[in-house]
């Protein structure tokens, strides 16, 4: 196995396992979204635990330095394009019961790829 390899195997590897790790919290996101629980407060709750867990794995920033730090801020307004626009972006019916075993892997793989694209722009901004 070469050094790419063993590098990939890592990714999928921390993927997997970021996953499991966001997985309640990501349906009860959804569920806060669905047209006869709307709740607005467990709905900022799970995007800033969301946000959270980004810039804590992969930005390396401390719980403590969380609320300011600006890639906090660049995850959680870059992903503001999939949480308010959750029916356009991943089929999430706006007034029928959601399939949450389908919906919660499509906006895991939407939000991974807005939180990395938001650390990655602020990544080149500081260089």
């Amino acid at each position: 196995m070469t050094k790419s390899d063993k590098i990939r195997e890592l990714r999928k590897a921390l993927d997997r396992s970021s996953f499991r790790s966001l997985e309640f919290i990501i349906h009860r996101y959804l569920m806060a979204n669905a047209y006869d629980r709307l709740d607005g407060y467990e709905k900022a709750t799970r995007h800033i635990e969301l946000c959270e867990y980004y810039v804590e794995v992969y930005a390396g920033i401390k719980p403590n330095d969380l609320p300011n730090s600006e890639q906090f801020e660049a995850v959680h307004d870059e992903t503001q394009e999939l949480t308010a626009y959750l029916d356009e972006k991943i089929g999430f019916p706006i007034d029928k019961r959601p399939d949450y075993d389908k919906l919660v892997p499509l906006f895991y793989k939407e939000f991974d790829r807005l939180a990395k694209q938001a650390l990655r722009k602020c990544a080149k901004e500081r260089k």
